[in-house]
């Protein structure tokens, strides 16, 4: 009896533990964006070349380049900021990097942010532009 009640408090956990929205597991992202116009004026951005975006679920997953050593030492935000085009609200996403190395090897990363915080009431899609590039994708939700 008490190893039922052990295994349905783990099955339990596990359950609640794994949010699932649209049928895509949002906690494989590694990262939330952050919604903060102040950091988004102040953050650190380094050069940096955004090779490809695609959105999976609730996450945008971003594979850029830049030059480093290995990459395990930068420093990635994605920071998002509302404006407004052509009367439609948009995201203006400022891909912060920090890259703390010093090597001048081209170094290519993919990164996925949470993006769920980026719906807007009354919509059903929006969308998001990478600051400094060319690079804009709708949010459908």
């Amino acid at each position: 009896m008490k190893r039922i009640v052990i295994l349905v408090s783990i099955g339990l956990l596990l359950a609640v533990s794994c949010e699932k929205k649209n049928g895509f597991d949002t906690t494989n992202c590694d990262q939330d964006v952050i919604i903060y116009s102040i950091e988004y004026q102040n953050a650190p951005n380094e050069h940096f070349v955004v090779d490809n975006m695609r959105i999976e679920g609730n996450c945008l997953k971003i594979r850029f380049s830049a030059s480093g050593c290995n990459g395990s030492a930068w420093n990635v935000k994605l920071i998002a900021s509302l404006g407004r085009g052509a009367g439609n609200p948009y995201w203006s996403l400022l891909l912060s990097l920090k890259t703390n190395e010093d090597c001048k090897a081209l170094i290519n990363k993919e990164m996925s942010f949470n993006i769920k915080d980026l719906q807007l009431s009354g919509r059903n899609n929006v969308r998001l532009h990478i600051v400094g590039t060319e690079h804009s994708i709708f949010y459908e939700y």
